[in-house]
């Protein structure tokens, strides 16, 4: 377990001129080492960005066909079956200096919603071979539209823009397409400098409850946390998870509505058909918010940035019920809601709510948030590992492990201007890599592709599953683990920048990207072989003939997923594809070369190795941590223990206290006590200058 380490969380200091041309000269980088436009980069990015901050659960990039590619009403889309949701997303990036830099109005938007309910509308009345005969994205979206029109309830436009919204612009309403409610959303460039300046990976939420305010009692306070016993409405839950629908789940532990679990089966039928009993069958919600409003008689009136981290089964059933039109007015949930303040200490303190929270679908033991072990290592690892220098290069460059948003523009907001050059040139942009990120990669290689289909979010819960526990298992998270994430990072993205080149290409890349890369290491563990990491490690690239391997294998992806009589993306979220992938690919046989591949036998004998000498250091860690506990924090531990330590242990921990070294056998049953007191709740506190990073 990790010991706790909080640095405040440093905010940037550009102002938004300085953010804009920092984030142009991002887009002009990438563009470069992509191939692609500014304004590609900018879609990519932003769609990313939405998803992780909840205003979007997935999406499907529209590829049109040549002759419209100029003129693009809509950019991307995405279909919820739950809310009856149609999003489309329309980018206006504008390729412009900060010197010629102007707000968005009305002006700009109205031309660009009128394109898009154009598109829409005769897109309603168009087959879609005569929109796009070489089906494409365009094709299958208006499939898709035309067969869940008749059942959706409400269509978001959301607009993307690297210029500032005026502050004149009005949120009117927008009224109806062919009966179809319309609602609009704006993310301008300010907007996301806000939201990852905030440090929280999340967009501020404000909810007013003043005309049903929620009774409260205090349950528990401290200098950092109140909780209090609250009664919610269940009209009034479901109200909010209408409004602003994954945004209030915890990040990581987002839920959808599917009736597919026996929890999930009994909400539905209490609901129905005892919804006065609801409150003594269900358990209720676990819930943080930053601050709280109340009215004279001690009820809340207003809640900042709800968070639901434990009963997003119950709350997406709640909604469910009043979807189908179930009687919620007898209805009540019990929340349990934390305060905490202090954003620097969400993520220490959360993961433990979420953690011991007693809800129907508990979280999996911190595994799903950015601080947890497994993700501090590896951004240990990429913040110490110094990669070696590429041909053609003069210096080394970094892999940046970005485990939370903001982490790269963090840590350079106390530089100066020349400090973020240099801090850039050795941690290039197109370096980073984010949590999510890493989960696609590793799941394609883990032979996962349907997951990674689901996208960024769900793909990450699954991930965040097959993460060993780090009390049995830390030893095989080592450098060498964190060589081989790069490795295989390099291979995805090399790979992945060559399929749209290809004449063969007709959209969907990211799913042939991943059930390429699956397929080829199906093969591989077929023919008992690995990638040779070492190799790609020392070149800092991949092998041209192992990039022709994988665009030879995307090719029969694509012919096998346009081979689906319905959508493609549909049918790549299915595990049923992998297995018909199985069934129906030809196996690729593969043998030791000693240069794209090396054996089953030669790959384990390393990583044994690594394993080891990780093990080794891990020791060397532990002791280190424990001789830097604080004196009274150690008391703390032994009362917690109590009676499971020994007479020797009391007399180690003194020794420790008073600032004595312990032999190295007694040092591993002591710093499993530590973690065993940290998984409890408990923190720990360090002598005076001495902090060191973690204890494993």
């Amino acid at each position: 377990m990790l010991l706790s380490r909080h640095n405040n969380l440093r905010r940037l200091k550009m102002d938004f001129s300085e953010y804009f041309e920092y984030f142009m000269e991002e887009l002009r980088s990438n563009a470069i080492e992509n191939e692609s436009s500014k304004a590609d980069e900018f879609l990519n990015s932003s769609l990313d960005r939405i998803v992780d901050y909840g205003d979007l659960e997935d999406y499907d990039i529209l590829d049109y066909n040549e002759d419209e590619r100029t003129s693009k009403p809509i950019n991307a889309y995405h279909f919820n079956p739950i809310f009856r949701q149609l999003t489309v997303v329309v980018n206006l990036f504008q390729d412009i200096s900060a010197g010629d830099l102007s707000n968005l109005t009305n002006s700009d938007l109205k031309p660009a919603f009128n394109r898009a309910q154009k598109f829409i509308l005769s897109s309603l009345k168009r087959s879609p071979s005569d929109v796009d005969p070489y089906k494409k994205g365009a094709y299958f979206f208006i499939q898709q539209l035309k067969e869940s029109w008749p059942t959706t309830k409400e269509l978001k436009i959301i607009f993307i823009t690297n210029k500032p919204l005026s502050k004149r612009y009005d949120h009117k309403d927008q009224g109806k397409i062919d009966g179809v409610n319309v609602s609009v959303g704006i993310w301008d460039l300010r907007r996301f400098q806000e939201v990852e300046n905030s440090g929280t990976e999340r967009e501020e939420i404000e909810i007013d409850l003043s005309n049903t305010p929620l009774p409260a009692l205090v349950a528990s306070k401290s200098d950092q946390i109140t909780s209090y016993l609250v009664v919610m409405p269940a009209q009034e839950l479901a109200d909010i998870y209408e409004k602003y629908k994954s945004r209030v789940l915890e990040q990581n532990v987002r839920s959808f509505l599917q009736n597919r679990s026996n929890v999930n089966k009994g909400i539905r039928v209490t609901l129905k058909e005892a919804p006065e009993r609801f409150f003594a069958y269900n358990n209720g919600i676990t819930a943080t918010a930053q601050s709280a409003e109340f009215d004279n008689n001690g009820s809340i009136i207003k809640l900042k940035n709800l968070q639901i981290v434990n009963g997003g089964q119950t709350t997406a059933q709640i909604f469910n019920g009043k979807k189908l039109g179930d009687d919620l007015s007898n209805v009540s949930v019990q929340m349990k809601l934390n305060l905490i303040e202090d954003t620097n200490l969400i993520d220490e303190i959360v993961p433990n709510i979420a953690k011991f929270a007693n809800s129907q679908n508990p979280v999996s033991q911190a595994d799903l948030f950015s601080n947890s072990p497994f993700h501090i290592r590896i951004e240990k690892f990429s913040r110490e590992t110094i990669p070696p220098v590429m041909i053609g290069k003069a210096f080394s460059e970094r892999w940046f492990y970005e485990r939370s948003r903001g982490q790269y523009l963090n840590e350079q907001s106390e530089l100066t201007a020349a400090g973020r050059k240099e801090f850039q040139r050795l941690n290039p942009k197109n370096k980073m890599i984010t949590k999510t990120d890493l989960a696609i990669i590793l799941n394609s290689w883990e032979q996962k592709p349907y997951e990674v289909s689901k996208g960024a979010q769900a793909n990450f819960k699954t991930f965040a599953k097959s993460i060993g526990d780090m009390d049995k298992f830390g030893d095989q998270y080592n450098k060498r683990y964190f060589s081989d994430c790069v490795a295989k990072t390099i291979v995805f993205r090399e790979f992945r920048k060559e399929v749209p080149r290809q004449e063969w290409y007709s959209g969907f890349p990211a799913n042939i990207v991943t059930y390429s890369i699956a397929w080829l290491a199906h093969c591989m563990q077929v023919s008992e072989v690995k990638l040779n990491i070492d190799r790609i490690w020392k070149y800092q690239n991949s092998d041209p003939a192992l990039i022709q391997m994988l665009l030879s294998i995307g090719e029969d992806v694509n012919s096998h997923l346009l081979s689906y009589a319905g959508n493609p993306t549909t049918y790549a979220k299915n595990i049923q594809c992998w297995k018909d992938i199985l069934e129906q690919f030809e196996i690729l046989t593969h043998t030791d070369d000693g240069n794209i591949f090396i054996s089953e036998e030669q790959a384990s004998a390393i990583e044994n190795e690594a394993e080891e000498e990780q093990g080794a250091l891990d020791e060397i860690n532990n002791e280190i941590v424990l001789f830097s506990i604080h004196p009274d924090c150690w008391n703390e531990i032994k009362n917690f223990i109590g009676n499971k330590m020994s007479p020797s242990k009391y007399a180690d921990i003194e020794k420790l206290r008073q600032g004595q070294m312990i032999s190295d056998f007694k040092v591993k049953p002591l710093a499993k006590f530590v973690r065993e007191y940290q998984k409890a709740g408990g923190r720990i506190f360090h002598r005076d200058d001495l902090f060191p990073y973690t204890v494993t």
